[in-house]
């Protein structure tokens, strides 16, 4: 974690969404999750912006924040289909019986 720190600090792109997803994983809030987040957004990283939002969805749910879990974890589901990780997505789909109501509500919309 330290090296990805110093490069942040050197004004490396890359490493600063790691970094700040690193520590939202060493010590979970919403705080945390969001500055991972939002720098995973403004770096273009989707494959990160996905993983964040899904740890952040846990926690949410630890935190007994159902509603604001289930709209990151949708938000989580679509990033990693635009990022092309389909298995991963098709297995938060599995995990989440809302999502299945969210894709075929999409699939409807994009059909009429």
């Amino acid at each position: 974690m330290a090296h990805f720190e110093k490069l942040a600090k050197l004004g490396s792109a890359n490493a600063k969404p790691v970094h700040l997803f690193m520590l939202a994983m060493k010590t979970p809030s919403m705080k945390s999750f969001s500055k991972a987040i939002e720098a995973s957004s403004e770096a273009g990283m989707v494959h990160l912006e996905a993983m964040s939002k899904e740890r952040y969805a846990a926690f949410l749910n630890q935190e007994k924040d159902t509603e604001l879990a289930n709209e990151y974890i949708t938000s989580s589901y679509w990033l990693y289909q635009d990022w092309g990780a389909h298995a991963k997505a098709l297995q938060l789909s599995q995990q989440n019986d809302f999502l299945k109501v969210s894709i075929l509500v999409l699939v409807f919309i994009c059909n009429v």
